[in-house]
């Protein structure tokens, strides 16, 4: 149940950055379209080495300052095993913060939820007789924003996941690449 009100906590938040973010940060009162405000990128990852992984992750972000970017995205992960001939999808959705300490270097933290299948990832087996189970994750750690454009830049984050465990599809550190428009 504290998970409820923590992500309802989180939300909430977010919410308020967005509707009032004009009262709340007075540098940034310039009257830019909210349609400008808007980042848009993810992940795409490919891993191709006799087992393959797919990871499509899709973000939408609100510039509330030049520094502060908080925002969603839903995340899809496929998994194949050859060895075990085991497939597996995972999906969900996450909220995130990135705040650019300076120039192109941000400091990231990200909460996710996660269905996984149980019968793939439930190691300790706690889950019982359910087919998925939701997994939470919350990552932190900071990245690099490298231009490749004039509204376009490649992302490279190390992240550290606080809610590790033996369920987890992740390994500490996470290193993960992305694109920003």
């Amino acid at each position: 149940m504290q998970g409820k009100k923590f992500i309802s906590l989180i939300i909430c938040f977010f919410l308020f950055l967005f509707l009032f973010n004009d009262n709340l940060f007075a540098q940034y009162q310039q009257k830019v379209p909210w349609q400008q405000k808007l980042v848009l990128g993810g992940n795409i990852g490919i891993q191709w080495y006799g087992d393959i992984r797919i990871d499509l992750s899709p973000e939408i972000g609100y510039k509330v300052t030049d520094q502060f970017i908080p925002g969603i995205g839903v995340s899809y992960q496929y998994y194949y095993w050859k060895q075990f001939n085991i497939s597996t999808s995972l999906y969900g959705s996450k909220l995130f913060a990135r705040y650019y300490i300076y120039e192109n270097v941000f400091g990231h933290a990200e909460f996710e939820f996660l269905s996984l299948e149980s019968k793939v990832f439930d190691v300790q087996g706690v889950h019982g007789n359910d087919n998925r189970f939701w997994l939470k994750s919350l990552f932190v750690g900071g990245g690099y924003r490298q231009p490749i454009g004039q509204s376009s830049a490649l992302i490279i984050m190390l992240l550290y996941n606080l809610n590790d465990s033996p369920d987890s599809p992740y390994k500490n550190p996470i290193i993960r690449f992305g694109i920003v428009f």
